[in-house]
């Protein structure tokens, strides 16, 4: 398998074990929606926009939109995308204190399939952002 990370911004960084928080995985996995329909529709401007601040400063918005157009032009059009897992977690290496959900997609495209991970963080206004993005071929 290759891995491909678009931005790992805490996505691939996890340390312990995950939690139970099923409230908190179904906001989060809601959250993922409007996000992804955006990077779908190739708005990699407004993915940044809507991001986590602290995602915005990993990586500024004209590196993010190059990785997002040289990581998803490639995979040509997309055909469908099923949930695979949702987990929680109050504890992630290297990330400041806080609630995270690790969302996970199996991704069908006309290139083949990805799984594709968001890493989401509760807000201090109770709302998911998007922390981190990656892609994996399957």
């Amino acid at each position: 398998m290759i891995r491909i990370c678009i931005v790992a911004a805490l996505a691939l960084a996890l340390s312990g074990c995950a939690e139970s928080n099923p409230q908190a995985e179904q906001a989060a996995f809601d959250a993922t929606k409007p996000w992804l329909a955006l990077m779908d529709a190739g708005d990699f401007d407004v993915c940044w926009e809507t991001a986590a601040p602290s995602f915005r400063e990993l990586i500024n918005q004209e590196d993010w939109v190059a990785l997002a157009h040289e990581y998803r032009d490639p995979l040509g059009a997309f055909k469908s995308r099923n949930l695979s897992t949702t987990s929680y977690f109050t504890d992630m290496w290297g990330a400041p204190a806080g609630e995270y959900a690790v969302v996970v997609y199996d991704s069908r495209w006309e290139a083949g399939a990805i799984y594709e991970s968001l890493t989401m963080q509760r807000q201090p206004d109770g709302a998911w952002l998007l922390v981190g993005y990656a892609v994996q071929q399957q």
